[in-house]
């Protein structure tokens, strides 16, 4: 018996018979992210790495950008380089002599 006579016994569009949540309504609930996402744009900066990364450049002013994001990561903070620029110019640290800018 073909699907559309299928359904039609059944009072019901072929759609629903192939769609496997049931109704149209359920695969577009299902499908749906809009509920689960957080809001527009990228997550702010953990406060503990923005308290973290001026240290290094205070203890050692020549460490640049590049080594106090790989003091991080072995602290288990996974930041770029150039998420580490903007705090230190926030928090007031000069440039060292390579740090003129995200690596």
């Amino acid at each position: 018996m073909p699907l559309k006579e299928i359904a039609r016994r059944a009072g019901v569009g072929h759609g629903t018979l192939c769609n496997p949540f049931g109704t149209r309504e359920a695969l577009i609930d299902e499908w749906d992210s809009s509920k689960r996402r957080n809001g527009p744009g990228r997550p702010p900066t953990a406060q503990t790495v923005e308290e973290l990364a001026p240290r290094p450049a205070e203890e050692n002013p020549r460490r640049g950008c590049r080594r106090i994001q790989g003091e991080l990561a072995r602290l288990g903070h996974q930041v770029g380089a150039s998420t580490v620029w903007p705090i230190l110019t926030s928090a007031g640290a000069d440039p060292a002599p390579h740090r003129s800018g995200p690596a």
